[in-house]
């Protein structure tokens, strides 16, 4: 079971920055930190809906959902929306 999670997170987090990267690429918004951003909220969308798929539940235990190496995938897509917001504030703000 462990290692069907970790799975199913590098395949939600490939999914979402695939689709973030080809977005941006379209829109041309070539920015990498709202494309940071947006891969982030991405993975923590599909991971969601993957336990509520799966489970029926909103994560409401730990260890639902999809992780990547051993962390759950919703956590890191946090800090990577986090990491993305600060890229944007770098370069705007510091220069």
């Amino acid at each position: 079971m462990l290692l069907g999670t970790n799975l199913t997170g590098t395949i939600v987090f490939v999914a979402a920055f695939s689709i973030a990267m080809a977005l941006g690429s379209v829109t041309g918004i070539g920015s990498e930190g709202i494309q940071t951003s947006f891969g982030g909220l991405l993975v923590v969308g599909l991971t969601v809906l993957y336990s509520r798929l799966r489970t029926g539940r909103w994560l409401s235990e730990i260890g639902e959902g999809s992780a990547i190496l051993f962390l759950p995938a919703w956590a890191i897509g946090i800090f990577w929306s986090a990491f993305g917001v600060y890229k944007v504030i770098e370069k705007h703000v510091w220069g």
